[in-house]
């Protein structure tokens, strides 16, 4: 999906508001919509009604629903063509082979910028 199309939307999954809020707070100064759900049972209702362009997904979420949410999402054919962003705060090789398993397109290291978050956005959805 290009950028020029209609607006972007956008699920951004985090249980820590004020680093969710920044990233709304910033995608939408740049023409992005947003939604979003503090943990993966809420994000899999969120994704699944409103069919976002793309997901970001805090992997440090404390449930373990969240690489499941990643895993249901890529099963269901109604989402399975959507980017997930995965973020993480562990650098270890075996949490980003974890994600990638489970459905993440990509993986940014946090803390991770709402400019870096927007370029991976944008990166995502446009590759070529």
């Amino acid at each position: 999906m290009s950028l020029s199309s209609p607006p972007t939307l956008a699920l951004i999954v985090d249980n820590v508001q004020v680093e969710r809020e920044a990233y709304v707070a910033y995608l939408a100064e740049h023409g992005i919509r947003t939604v979003q759900a503090t943990d993966g049972l809420h994000g899999i209702a969120q994704a699944a009604s409103r069919l976002p362009d793309v997901i970001a997904v805090d992997l440090g979420v404390p449930d373990r629903d969240i690489i499941d949410m990643c895993m249901r999402l890529k099963r269901e054919d109604s989402t399975k063509h959507i980017p997930i962003v995965g973020l993480s705060s562990v650098c270890k090789v075996d949490e980003f082979g974890r994600a990638m398993r489970a459905g993440c397109t990509s993986v940014l290291l946090k803390p991770c910028s709402p400019e870096e978050l927007l370029a991976e956005i944008r990166r995502v959805l446009d590759p070529s």
